[in-house]
């Protein structure tokens, strides 16, 4: 497939693929990001389609893959972005980030890069144990124990309602 078609089919399709999104339930910035993503990844392969009139089909099925992914990882980074709200008066989403990059800087070496690779690059807990040479159940036990630590300084620091209990 030309280069060509496929950039026409991106500026006509592109916005269906946004709402395809929005119809399976993304919200708007994570259906243009996904979306983005997905059409990315089709200009990347575009040389295995073989009928031009399904690229945006095509591509559709990656977004709509990339979602299921995105909802199946359960949005790690949004619950640590709701524990760090919690603590913060207002909510603010940037006010929020550099709240939980403190947090985290709280953490020893280890729990650090633990919970940035579960919480922040989405990793397995398999994938992360491999990376850490460590077994499962011990990664699993130090971000549960990390967490609660975490919750507990905040809890006494800022004297604000407990926050909730992390899965």
């Amino acid at each position: 497939m030309s280069p060509e078609t496929f950039g026409i089919a991106y500026e006509k399709g592109f916005a269906a693929t946004i709402g395809f999104l929005l119809y399976r339930g993304a919200r708007r910035e994570e259906a243009e990001e996904l979306a983005q993503a997905a059409w990315a990844r089709g200009w990347e392969a575009r040389a295995q389609l073989k009928e031009e009139s399904r690229i945006v089909a095509w591509v559709n099925s990656i977004a709509y893959r990339n979602l299921c992914n995105a909802k199946r990882r359960g949005g790690r980074f949004a619950e640590l972005m709701e524990a760090c709200a919690a603590a913060v008066s207002g909510g603010d989403r940037v006010r929020t980030r550099v709240d939980c990059e403190k947090l985290l800087n709280l953490c020893d070496g280890l729990d650090r890069k633990l919970m940035v690779e579960r919480y922040l690059e989405e990793r397995e807990i398999g994938e992360v144990a491999k990376r850490t040479g460590m077994t499962e159940v011990a990664v699993r036990v130090r971000l549960h124990r990390c967490r609660v630590g975490l919750k507990s300084l905040v809890d006494a620091t800022v004297g604000c309602d407990p926050l909730p209990a992390a899965a």
